[in-house]
């Protein structure tokens, strides 16, 4: 009797076996699938979190400057690619005028308002700073970086009335290949392009200067 219920004890089969092993592997790909997209999914939310950070952040911050800056004597200073792109930006909040309303330069340093500051872009470093005063661009600049995600980066006067006049290169030594801005428009437009791996963002604000 014993030996009879043995001898029909069989186990399983080969088929059921590769059966078994097919849905386990189902179920496997499956849950790893619902892993690897919960992962990529979280990643893309926090870089989205970061970029809205930086935008934000770097919004802020430049809104901050130009605000406290003087009408008539601010300056932007531009330098462009080959093919016409910004490669580095300076603003100037308020420069320290002479009699002639020139801006004051000390050993050929331009000499800022105090508490006044300025904005630098660079675009080989992808990156906007911020200093106070009198500070010297590219000395410290950890200490100054607002953001290193900025990727393209456009800034103009634009008009505050029908009497300003905007958009004209005022630099006397145009063989320097700066662009030089400076007139008396209170408003100052900045078209910024960010990226945080492949996501990107443009942010296009204009700010206005409060003090004469």
């Amino acid at each position: 009797m014993n030996k009879k219920q043995n001898l029909n004890n069989k186990g399983f089969s080969l088929i059921e076996l590769l059966v078994s092993i097919a849905i386990a592997g189902i179920v496997v790909v499956a849950a790893f699938s619902m892993v690897l997209y919960g992962m990529n999914r979280y990643a893309k939310s926090s870089k989205e979190t970061k970029l809205q950070n930086e935008i934000q952040f770097v919004n802020n911050t430049i809104s901050d400057a130009i605000k406290e800056g003087h009408i008539g004597s601010s300056r932007i200073d531009i330098t462009r690619k080959a093919d016409g792109s910004v490669n580095t930006a300076m603003i100037y909040t308020a420069l320290q005028l002479d009699s002639n309303g020139l801006p004051v330069e000390v050993s050929g340093k331009i000499q800022c308002l105090p508490g006044s500051q300025k904005i630098y872009y660079n675009s080989t470093k992808h990156s906007v700073f911020i200093y106070d005063a009198n500070e010297t661009v590219g000395t410290g600049d950890d200490n100054h970086l607002v953001s290193d995600c900025v990727y393209s980066f456009d800034v103009g006067y634009a008009k505050a009335s029908n009497s300003d006049v905007v958009g004209v290169n005022s630099n006397p030594d145009p063989s320097s290949g700066v662009e030089t801005y400076f007139h008396e428009s209170r408003l100052i437009k900045f078209t910024i392009k960010f990226k945080v791996s492949s996501i990107e963002r443009t942010s296009e604000n204009t700010y206005k200067m409060r003090n004469k």
